[in-house]
């Protein structure tokens, strides 16, 4: 496998296009994207982690990986130092508090002080942070399974069984079934029903009504796939789509800001913890220029 390109610094909050795809590439440091609005879907080689509004997805230092931006999305990129407790499961996504997100964002204040302590306070609390794994989907490695869920991946909606998908793979149903077990921790209809939630979100976040979504992925109808995205994430599509895909009101961007973010030369809003930092230091941060 050809060694991954490395990339300039991505440090810096961003405004990506929907359709946007970064190329597999790799950094010395651990990253942290943020995602502000929209929805973010990196990718290592055994699969891939889904991130929407108020959510991050950590990779560790070193790993390979490809971005994708299905929808409109602002984003916060840090490079942090490792944090074992994390790193220990690989790529994984988090669920984010407004501190951690005021955290986040004072880590790109041009007051080094305030910089320092913010990354500081952010690595602490990353730390204690539970990984969200049913925002994964993972291929696994053994041959066998990588074809199988290839092919899911492929047609989430087609009604295909273990056993006919097994013999599609070159396998048994009951080794193909394991090796869902032991390679990504879900059955194979758990991985399944689990794809399909996220590919609807990643759908939801694209424009696609409810009912489209509903019967291309193999449902009976809206009411089904209502019920079955509701257990799965707690909220309805609707309020997915109004809670953790469209912009907080806060967070709304302006054209100005748009504009300058997408250029990469935007600053975030002066925060709380630069006040702190003040106070703590004996006098007052330096603003961004």
């Amino acid at each position: 496998m050809a060694k991954p390109r490395p990339v300039p610094n991505p440090v810096g909050r961003r405004l990506h296009p929907a359709g946007v795809r970064i190329d597999r590439h790799a950094h010395d440091r651990a990253q942290l994207t943020l995602v502000l609005s929209g929805i973010s879907r990196i990718s290592d080689g055994q699969g891939w982690w889904l991130a929407a509004r108020d959510r991050a997805i950590w990779v560790p230092p070193g790993l390979a990986h490809e971005a994708r931006y299905s929808e409109t999305s602002e984003i916060v990129v840090l490079e942090l130092d490792d944090i074992a407790e994390l790193s220990a499961v690989g790529c994984c996504c988090i669920d984010t508090t407004a501190l951690i997100r005021e955290l986040a964002c004072a880590g790109l204040e041009a007051d080094a002080a305030t910089r320092r302590l913010s990354l500081q306070l952010l690595g602490h609390l990353l730390s204690r942070q539970t990984p969200d794994l049913h925002a994964a989907i993972r291929h696994g490695s053994d041959p066998r399974l990588v074809r199988a869920t290839a092919l899911l991946v492929a047609e989430p909606g087609r009604e295909v069984g273990l056993a006919a998908l097994a013999a599609m793979a070159g396998t048994s149903a009951r080794t193909l079934n394991r090796l869902f077990v032991d390679q990504t921790g879900l059955s194979f209809g758990r991985w399944r029903a689990r794809l399909r939630v996220l590919v609807a979100i990643e759908r939801l976040a694209e424009g696609e009504s409810v009912t489209s979504i509903a019967f291309d992925l193999g449902y009976g109808g809206p009411a089904a796939f209502t019920t079955m995205f509701t257990r799965a994430t707690g909220l309805s599509p609707a309020r997915y789509l109004a809670e953790r895909l469209r912009p907080a009101a806060s967070q709304a961007t302006s054209p100005a800001m748009a504009s300058a973010v997408a250029a990469s030369d935007a600053k975030p809003p002066r925060s709380d913890v630069a006040a702190i930092t003040a106070e703590t230091s004996g006098g007052p941060s330096r603003k961004p220029p």
